[in-house]
């Protein structure tokens, strides 16, 4: 084991406490006060003083006034690297009427647990078929659904705000699928509307080309350039220079370009990024 992951492991198992001074207004995400050795420079001493971080909260046990116990090495977000391990001294609302704080073991199961739903997600996008709800985790579901709320929320904010008079529901129905529309109607007594099933197109897969199907398209492209290669000889009476060649290749083609000639492919990438920093400082001036 190196040195660097042995600092990571020991890092991750240094526990130290804090207090908590901030919760309840981000996510599974609490405010915290640490207490740490600041150097003064003129003294030549170090003294007593504080810090705040980010801690991660994933079970939202965590209140204001708490005394806890935490860790780093668990990146959550950019600004969120410490885990609460657990509560010391809860303040306020007693340990038993709050969740439970998870464990490590439980809090790596659950990470693994989104992160092969995330992967089976993406290959069912990619083989072109979309997963039934089923595949989802009930808190996937509650995010989802607390988005689609946000997000109707303020489509109807915004509307009141401009009209001056509230939204018809008529309006807000378009935001809403069968079973929030049926909710929505028991809640205010209104008649639940006819339940119309959207038939699906079934989603063909994109299979890759084929190496025949790729050299065509290399020859496509190669034509088209030929053309104009030969169009700008026309109307200029000199050969098209080779940074303008360059602007219309792809990736593989300059890779490929770079290996056969690398002195020429050179000069002609750095003349194409110079003129088109001259354009971008153009469009930016005027």
């Amino acid at each position: 084991m190196s040195g660097k992951v042995q600092k990571l492991a020991a890092s991750a198992q240094r526990q130290m406490n804090a207090v908590v001074v901030s919760s309840g207004l981000m996510h599974k995400t609490v405010k915290v006060r640490v207490g740490v050795q600041k150097w003064n420079n003129h003294i030549r001493k170090d003294f007593n003083g504080t810090q705040h971080l980010m801690v991660h909260d994933p079970a939202s046990s965590l209140r204001t006034g708490d005394i806890i116990s935490i860790s780093s090495g668990w990146r959550v977000s950019k600004n969120v690297h410490h885990v609460v391990r657990s509560i010391l001294a809860p303040f306020g609302e007693p340990i038993e009427a709050r969740p439970a704080v998870p464990t490590e073991e439980q809090r790596m199961a659950e990470r693994i647990a989104k992160q092969d739903a995330k992967i089976a997600r993406k290959q069912a996008r990619e083989r072109g078929y979309i997963l039934p709800k089923d595949s989802y985790t009930p808190e996937e579901l509650q995010t989802i659904k607390e988005r689609r709320q946000a997000k109707r929320d303020k489509w109807i904010q915004g509307y009141e705000a401009a009209k001056g008079e509230p939204m018809p529901d008529k309006l807000k129905f378009r935001f809403m699928n069968y079973q929030e529309k049926v909710e929505y109607c028991e809640a205010n007594d209104l008649p639940i509307p006819e339940h119309k099933p959207v038939v699906k197109k079934e989603k063909v897969a994109a299979m890759p080309p084929t190496s025949e199907e790729l050299a065509a398209i290399r020859q496509q492209r190669q034509a088209k350039r030929e053309e104009r290669s030969k169009l700008y000889k026309e109307r200029t009476g000199t050969e098209i220079p080779d940074w303008q060649l360059y602007s219309w290749m792809n990736v593989a083609e300059r890779k490929e370009w770079h290996a056969r000639d690398p002195e020429t492919a050179r000069t002609a990438e750095l003349k194409w990024r110079e003129n088109r920093e001259i354009k971008y400082n153009q469009s930016k001036n005027l």
